[in-house]
């Protein structure tokens, strides 16, 4: 048996609601929001009223259409600021390394150059010093390869 956390706060969930409706078009009216969300307009202008003081929304006086607001604008430059792309793929690349048993790559194209960003290696390594039984590969085999030799031309 699954139990739910109970749900507080239900305004946050209506004002979510509004703000999706807003992030849909450039702007609404106080009965486009309403409609759109299923709340009445009184609700709905109780919450957009907040929304306004809190500068999540802004209302152009001339056409009565509100849309999202400039607060938004600080909570996505901390978001861009702490957001890694190597903590996001790295479930998933240690997924393809497992899957394929190859050592993976996470790296960007900068100009000309390869930026690597994380290694995965591939579990067991087996290391030969025998250089007798080496089997070759070269290096236009392998991504790696391709891409550095692209750099070298």
């Amino acid at each position: 048996m699954t139990t739910t956390k109970p749900t507080y706060g239900t305004v946050l969930i209506k004002a979510d609601a509004i703000l999706d409706a807003l992030a849909t078009t450039h702007g609404q009216t106080l009965t486009d929001i309403a409609a759109a969300t299923g709340f009445t307009r009184s609700t709905t202008l109780k919450i957009l009223d907040t929304l306004l003081q809190l500068q999540y929304v802004e209302k152009n006086e001339h056409d009565k259409k509100y849309q999202i607001g400039s607060a938004f604008l600080k909570y996505s430059d901390a978001y861009l600021n702490t957001f890694s792309i190597v903590n996001l793929c790295h479930p998933d690349l240690l997924k393809l390394r497992d899957e394929f048993g190859e050592t993976v790559h996470l790296g960007t194209m900068e100009n000309d150059d390869l930026i690597y960003l994380d290694k995965f290696p591939r579990q067991e390594i087996n290391h030969r010093n025998d250089f007798q039984n080496r089997c070759p590969c070269p290096a236009l085999r392998n991504w790696y390869g391709q891409s550095n030799s692209q750099h070298f031309r």
